[in-house]
């Protein structure tokens, strides 16, 4: 039996940075993290932190070509918060009126301007 973290890897890791930023996820695995990230906020028990820790070094990996040897454990967590920012931003994004800029390769991790700006429906 398979657990979510190796779908998550076999469907969204292994499949390279562009399939982790949050703009690209599908919906399920986007809604997926973010159960996470409640979780990791409420400290409840059962959150898959694997899932977000194996995404955050994936683009590390890919905005630095490898990751560092040594990370502390603080600063990953640094990396892990801003990430689930950006989940949460993209949620956003799809289910409300506003449209918020991506985060890319280049400026995830970053202090970056958001842009916001309501959705203009036809």
């Amino acid at each position: 039996m398979t657990n979510q973290f190796d779908n998550f890897v076999e469907g969204v890791i292994s499949k390279g940075i562009n399939e982790v930023l949050p703009r690209n996820l599908k919906d399920y695995w986007l809604g997926y993290l973010l159960t996470q990230v409640n979780k990791l906020d409420n400290d409840e028990s059962g959150s898959d932190l694997e899932s977000l820790v194996a995404a955050v070094l994936l683009i590390l990996k890919a905005k630095k070509g490898k990751t560092r040897k040594e990370l502390s454990d603080d600063e990953l967590m640094e990396f892990v918060s801003q990430y689930c920012t950006e989940l949460q931003l993209e949620a956003v994004h799809r289910n409300t009126e506003f449209n918020i800029s991506a985060a890319t390769k280049d400026d995830i991790f970053s202090n970056r301007d958001v842009e916001i700006s309501k959705k203009k429906f036809s």
